[in-house]
């Protein structure tokens, strides 16, 4: 008989069935169609334009290798030549019933379905598929061709490849993200081109990191917005500039990239282009990223934690003021390093470069961003959602507020344990920001960790206190300090955390907070003037090691 453990598992795994299930049918609910021909004609010209993507710097690298091949047959190889040990997600899939026969493409941005046919009358169209699926390359079925390369200190070029089965969410559209820890494949051993998202180390076994491991991200971001490496080298760039001698509160915070590529033939534009849609935005494009291996803030010891989330909320609100809005801080784009349990604020997926000292990103609401849990409750209003909230400062330092929430509640030994029944009604879609003020009204509902049992009188003031000036603010009673400024907003908090010490020291502010006076005091000035900020002797410690590649390698 399965323990309760078991038992409980199975039960928590058909829930997630049916949460997937109503995301996918939420997602899809809008689709583009086209006529069956035209269809059809659109699969053969992006096969070719795939297949024509094969550079001749790929050719040469393998034929170094001593690797032969055809063109179609490795970097994008027949799905009938291929068995893996993962099922295969179609982009493209096929539905009949009795005579009739649809064609329905599926990719990041959404579905385009064909017009039925009836396969007996139109026999040849018929013909015409089935043979355009044989030949059919991984890169059509959802498994796109990825070579993911560094330049070593010698410039020379060094390939490599995941470590571990992808970490990833369950979409059907949108980012698609995921990760994995990625190793250095010796050259004597070089391979083609492989598919990140199936292509293992040999034997499936996992080899050992190196001293600085690194680590591999992909994910399909819109093509109108900049993508997160660009705008992780505009902060390096604009902390260096505007921040003098309290750069490093922001450089030695952000994660470190080692390179990344955008592929060109993934866009989601060309399908739509080939069969004529008439969609004119939100277009996505794969972008694969390499980075500096970094740990979940979370693993920390409680007290090494609240330090390392000081460092964040630190180089977040720097980050604002000289113009880069994360746009969607959560508990999982906190990190730390391992060698000195920095800090680090990661996931610049969705963040917005806005003019410096910009109150607010040229965006409004959910637009682009959010993770639920997290997210500032004025955010989670119908008027949030339908864009007509300016995203504000403190919007995102109410979603630090949120993190310690989950933290406390969920987070036990450095791991996170089981999540109570009301935090996991957060990760719905529906309803969201009531149930989040029904948990602040009820906090005692959900036990504590006995870890971060200190943060209870904190967060009961700090979360308390941010729904009360929504509500002052929907009833037109706002009071006296209720606007805010950013610095007041972070002074505030402060003050909270010094008076919450008096009974708990855990709870002090763990930083200096000399650079939160700056923030008001901080200008912008032109080229050649020196910034605010005393000026630092040396900048090093700003520079990032970041190649952009080109479509190619």
């Amino acid at each position: 008989m399965p323990d309760a453990a078991e038992r409980q598992s199975v039960v928590d795994a058909r829930t997630a069935n049916f949460k997937n299930i109503q995301i996918v049918a939420h997602e899809l609910k809008s689709r583009e169609r086209c006529s069956f021909i035209t269809m059809l004609k659109a699969l053969m010209l992006r096969q070719i334009m795939m297949e024509d993507s094969v550079t001749d710097e790929e050719e040469s690298t393998l034929a170094t290798a001593g690797v032969k091949r055809k063109r179609s047959s490795a970097s994008f190889p027949p799905s009938k030549k291929i068995k893996t040990d993962e099922p295969l997600s179609p982009l493209v899939l096929k539905e009949a019933q009795y005579e009739r026969l649809s064609l329905f493409w599926y990719d990041s941005q959404g579905c385009i379905e064909a017009d039925t046919i009836n396969i007996i009358e139109e026999l040849p169209l018929l013909v015409l598929m089935i043979w355009i699926f044989e030949d059919f390359p991984l890169g059509m079925w959802g498994y796109t061709p990825i070579d993911v390369w560094a330049e070593d200190e010698n410039k020379t070029k060094v390939h490599y490849c995941r470590n571990e089965k992808p970490m990833a969410s369950f979409q059907i559209i949108n980012r698609r993200t995921f990760t994995a820890d990625a190793i250095r494949i010796p050259a004597q051993t070089a391979t083609p081109p492989t598919t990140a998202t199936f292509t293992t180390t040999p034997s499936g076994q996992e080899h050992e990191l190196p001293d600085q491991a690194l680590f591999l991200k992909s994910s399909w971001s819109e093509t109108r917005w900049l993508k997160e490496p660009e705008v992780v080298k505009i902060a390096y760039e604009r902390a260096r500039k505007y921040l003098g001698t309290e750069a490093r509160s922001v450089t030695e915070h952000l994660p470190v990239i080692v390179n990344f590529q955008e592929l060109a033939y993934t866009s989601t534009e060309i399908i739509r282009h080939l069969v004529k849609s008439t969609t004119t935005d939100g277009f996505r494009i794969q972008l694969w990223m390499l980075s500096m291996k970094l740990l979940p803030i979370h693993s920390l010891e409680p007290i090494d934690f609240w330090t390392a989330y000081w460092h964040t909320l630190c180089c977040h609100a720097l980050l604002w003021r000289i113009g880069i809005a994360h746009g969607d801080v959560s508990l999982h784009s906190l990190m730390h390093k391992a060698s000195n349990k920095y800090g680090v604020l990661n996931d610049f997926d969705v963040a917005s470069v806005m003019d410096p000292g910009a109150r607010n990103p040229n965006r409004q609401g959910l637009e682009r961003t959010g993770t639920l849990p997290f997210m500032a409750l004025e955010l989670l209003r119908a008027d949030g959602f339908e864009g007509k909230v300016p995203r504000r400062y403190e919007h995102e330092l109410e979603s630090f507020s949120w993190i310690l929430v989950w933290v406390s509640r969920c987070v036990h030994n450095g791991q996170e344990s089981r999540r109570p029944h009301h935090l996991e009604e957060w990760l719905g879609r529906n309803n969201v920001c009531r149930i989040k003020v029904e948990f602040i009204e009820n906090q005692d509902w959900d036990p504590m960790s006995p870890d971060y049992g200190c943060l209870h009188q904190l967060l009961k003031t700090w979360v308390t206190e941010n729904y009360q000036r929504l509500f002052r603010k929907r009833q037109s009673t706002q009071v006296a300090g209720d606007e805010k400024t950013d610095k007041e907003h972070l002074q505030a908090l402060v003050a909270l955390c010094m008076k919450c010490a008096e009974k708990d020291p855990f709870v002090a502010v763990p930083i200096d907070i000399g650079w939160i006076d700056g923030l008001a005091d901080l200008n912008y000035p032109a080229a050649g003037h020196l910034p605010t900020f005393r000026p630092a002797s040396s900048m090093a410690e700003a520079q990032i090691p970041l190649q952009r590649s080109g479509d190619g390698p």
